[in-house]
């Protein structure tokens, strides 16, 4: 197992971690939802941790790809640049959430992201304008969770 898996992989249940801490105070119909996820994320952790460990030395067969390669689109250097821009989009999103709403940055979001991963334009808008407007009814209308809320929704609902 190479350092740098170590690292990401420490890394990652460090942050989940911290994720479960940071939700600890919150009530529990709240909590439910980023709970699971957290939960799921120690699971998708420990069987990597778990697959690095008994996969000692062992690369793909020639002509397979890891999925790291397949995220990176080829040399290294892109492929960090790829991973940046997409930490910085799941940073950005928490600055735009209060200032926009949850449908503007959802939309903003999700469009930039499937325009990274060269999605047709008119499949990106589908898709971000049915995930914006389907997050929204599932999570502030269904599950009456509060929502940050903006001019959209100010205008709509």
């Amino acid at each position: 197992m190479r350092l740098k898996d170590v690292v990401l992989l420490v890394s990652f249940f460090s942050f989940l971690i911290f994720l479960t801490i940071l939700s600890w105070t919150y009530p529990f119909e709240a909590a439910l939802f980023p709970r699971l996820l957290l939960c799921a994320g120690f699971v998708v952790c420990t069987l990597e941790l778990i697959m690095k460990l008994t996969h000692k030395g062992q690369s793909p067969e020639r002509g397979q790809h890891s999925s790291k390669e397949a995220l990176a689109g080829g040399s290294s250097k892109e492929g960090l640049a790829r991973i940046a821009i997409f930490v910085a989009c799941g940073l950005s999103y928490l600055f735009l959430l209060p200032a926009l709403g949850y449908i503007l940055s959802q939309f903003l979001i999700i469009g930039v992201l499937l325009t990274l991963l060269g999605i047709k334009v008119w499949k990106t808008m589908a898709l971000a304008v049915g995930t914006a407007f389907g997050g929204y009814l599932v999570f502030a209308v269904a599950l009456q969770l509060p929502l940050p809320r903006g001019v959209v929704e100010r205008l709509i609902f």
